[in-house]
Parts: C-alpha cells; sequence; structure tokens
C-alpha cells in the first residue's frame, strides 16, 4: 500500500470517527431530555397507594411536568432515619433527581408515617411561585383530601400547587433567607436585594441627616427673635385651685372572643401570616436552596 493510499485511509477513518461522535452528540442532546421527563415521580416506600393509584398519581405528575417545566414528587416513608420532616424532604429531593432545568425547579411532597407530618419542599422556581403563605393553603387542601384517603391529598396537592403555578408570582415576591437574612426580591422587584440590617442602617442614616437639617433650620428661624419679656414671678406667684368633684354615672364592659392559634408546624416548617409574598430559604445538605412548611395530622 503506497503512502497516498495510507493517507486516504486514514483520512476516511477519521471522517466516519467523527461522524459517530456527531451523531451520539445528537442522539443525546435531542432524546435526553425525554428520557428525563420519563422519570419516576411517585415514591411510596410506605404503601400508602394501590398500584392503580400509584400509576394515575404518575401520569397526573407527568403532565404536571410536560405542561409547567417543572416536577412534582410524591414520597412516602416508614422512617426518617433520625431526620427532620425538612431534612428528609429536601435530601430526597436532591438525591432523587427532580426537576427538569438547571435550577431543578420543582416541589415535592413527604408523607411521614412514623411521625405523623406531612411536609412541602419547593426549589428552584417553585420556591417563587409557592410562598409561605401558598405553602399553608396547599397543606389545608393536602389535609382536607386525606379524608377521601392519600390518593386524594396527593390530588390535592398537584392541582393546589398548579393553580398557583398558573397565577404567576405574588406582587412584591421575594426569598427571605433564614441563615443570611438577605432577602431577594423576584419579577418586577428583582432591583431589590440586600440584608435588612444594611436596610435599617441606612434608613437611620437618612432619618439624622433630615434631623440635623430641621434642627439647623429651627435655629436659625429663633435667631431671628429679639430677647423675650422677663416673666414677673414674683406677680404672678398666686395659685388659685377650685373644687371639682367626678361621679361615676356609668360603666361598660366589653367582652371579644379570641380567634384561635395557627396550626402547629411540622419541625422547620414556616408559619402562617407571614409577610405577603414571602419565601423563606434554606440551604439543604447539599447546598441547594430550598422552602417548604409543614405540619402534624
Amino acid at each position: 500500500m503506497s503512502v497516498k493510499e495510507k493517507r486516504t485511509g486514514y483520512a476516511a477513518a477519521a471522517f466516519r470517527f467523527a461522524v459517530c461522535v456527531t451523531v451520539c452528540f445528537l442522539f443525546v442532546s435531542v432524546f435526553g431530555c425525554r428520557v428525563r421527563a420519563a422519570s419516576v415521580h411517585v415514591f411510596d416506600e410506605a404503601s400508602l397507594l394501590s398500584d392503580e393509584e400509584s400509576g394515575k398519581l404518575e401520569e397526573k405528575l407527568q403532565s404536571f411536568a410536560d405542561e409547567t417545566k417543572m416536577e412534582l414528587g410524591f414520597v412516602s416513608t416508614d422512617s426518617l432515619d433520625g431526620k427532620t420532616t425538612r431534612e428528609y424532604a429536601d435530601d430526597f429531593y436532591d438525591n432523587s433527581g427532580l426537576g427538569l432545568d438547571e435550577e431543578a425547579s420543582g416541589a415535592l411532597l413527604l408523607i411521614d408515617m412514623e411521625n405523623r407530618e406531612i411536609y412541602i419542599s419547593t426549589c428552584g422556581k417553585m420556591q417563587n411561585y409557592l410562598t409561605d403563605d401558598r405553602i399553608e393553603r396547599v397543606l389545608d387542601a393536602v389535609i382536607d383530601g386525606m379524608d377521601s384517603g392519600f390518593y386524594q391529598a396527593a390530588v390535592n396537592f398537584v392541582d393546589e400547587t398548579a393553580s398557583y403555578v398558573a397565577a404567576g408570582y405574588e406582587e412584591h415576591a421575594h426569598q427571605y433567607q433564614e441563615e443570611t437574612g438577605e432577602i431577594t426580591y423576584t419579577g418586577e422587584d428583582s432591583r431589590k436585594k440586600g440584608n435588612p440590617l444594611a436596610v435599617i442602617a441606612a434608613a437611620l442614616a437618612a432619618g439624622l441627616l433630615v434631623g440635623v437639617f430641621r434642627y439647623t433650620l429651627i435655629k436659625s428661624r429663633y435667631k431671628s427673635y429679639g430677647e423675650p419679656d422677663t416673666y414677673s414671678y414674683a406677680g404672678e406667684r398666686k395659685v388659685q385651685f377650685s373644687k371639682k368633684d367626678d361621679r361615676v354615672i356609668n360603666r361598660f364592659v366589653t367582652h371579644r372572643r379570641l380567634p384561635p392559634p395557627p396550626p402547629p408546624t411540622a419541625s422547620g416548617g414556616s408559619s402562617f401570616g407571614g409577610a405577603s409574598g414571602r419565601s423563606t430559604v434554606h440551604t439543604s445538605s447539599s447546598g441547594r436552596s430550598h422552602g417548604g412548611g409543614g405540619r402534624s395530622f
């Protein structure tokens, strides 16, 4: 074989290799998302659902993922392995591979049969859709659904979450990082970001400047007045008191019924009635940001 033929053979082999690599790359790019999208969303470790219910719920969760490009998961367990509900839910979400985008956006409903608690863990963009207040309402729907069984509770979780995703972000939506106290605004208010202590310091500085300005202005005005007349204390020292009696005519007592306290939350959960649009977030053991809340049942 001549040198020219060898070179031609090497070039052909290199061309075939490049074509194979290109085809493989295109295959992964085109079909990789489809394989990921067909992942499992139901992890019924406590056997709370029948096979039929598990299949129907999986279809519902897959439809949610196809429509929103975010994923929801259902998890039940008989043991938390020594973790809190929040820790278990966050770690399960991170390790299960839920989430379709780079932020792993989605949420997970955990039903803990060991401690009779439920917990919702949010991640990525879902942290902005499910604020603290909205999570409490989703939990209400889940608890209501339990009267008809765990399958209905899971369906309520999906339907309620889908309604808030369709409604979009709340007005003045923001995240509050519980470890650092940092506030990050989303949407139209994304330009607002900072630590509450810095905001307070700025407000105090502004108040101080206003106070100095007002003091200077008032002081300059008083300089324009002459000396005041001397008050004659000797001539005006007499004081005369008049007698006056106060009599009780009637007495009214008003009674008001106090509202009951808010429902208890599971460990790590957020309480109802927080700031409007707030999503309280924290960092999980994997280093990922999560929101969420829970309660007993």
